[in-house]
């Protein structure tokens, strides 16, 4: 069985589909605080993106911290760009399915934040690199999701995961 693209906050019990945030806001459902409604569009998703792209990011990812700078940022660019060109029409349509069943108000506005597998650990926190995307009308949700994987390869991110010697590329899990 595949792994989900989506899932409900409370049941992102496994951190490398999750992702950090999504993993913790699942912990503190799981022992009775009053967390907001949301869900998570799983790292499965990302790395079927990626596919879909062409990108093979583990291949790739070692090489790329290696590059001097001006060829990374032309490199990352691209890459950035092909993700940009993704359909993801068929996820986004799931996404809002779920989230419209989580509130009925046309009037709600979401966060959409990143999630990923390398955030908020003991070593590595993360702060500030990926983006956030705050007070969302539901149309603006596909959007926001593929800014969210566009910024795992941004200067700042790589450069930021040469500094803490990260070899591996993350895996990025979006939080709603």
């Amino acid at each position: 069985m595949a792994p989900p693209l989506v899932l409900p906050l409370s049941q992102c019990v496994d951190v490398n589909l999750a992702g950090g945030k999504a993993f913790g806001l699942a912990r503190l459902i799981a022992t009775g605080f009053s967390v907001p409604p949301g869900l998570c569009i799983t790292t499965e998703a990302y790395g079927q993106a990626l596919r879909t792209a062409g990108i093979q990011d583990f291949d790739l990812w070692p090489a790329i911290g290696r590059l001097p700078e001006i060829e990374r940022r032309s490199t990352l660019s691209s890459y950035r760009n092909q993700i940009k060109g993704i359909d993801i029409s068929q996820l986004a349509g799931q996404c809002l399915a779920a989230l419209e069943t989580l509130s009925q108000s046309p009037n709600v506005r979401w966060a959409v934040r990143s999630s990923a597998t390398n955030e908020d650990t003991p070593h590595t926190s993360f702060a500030g690199l990926y983006r956030t995307h705050l007070g969302l009308p539901l149309p603006e949700i596909e959007g926001a999701i593929k800014d969210l994987w566009i910024s795992v390869w941004e200067e700042r991110v790589v450069g930021y995961m040469v500094r803490q010697k990260f070899h591996a590329p993350p895996r990025m899990a979006v939080l709603i």
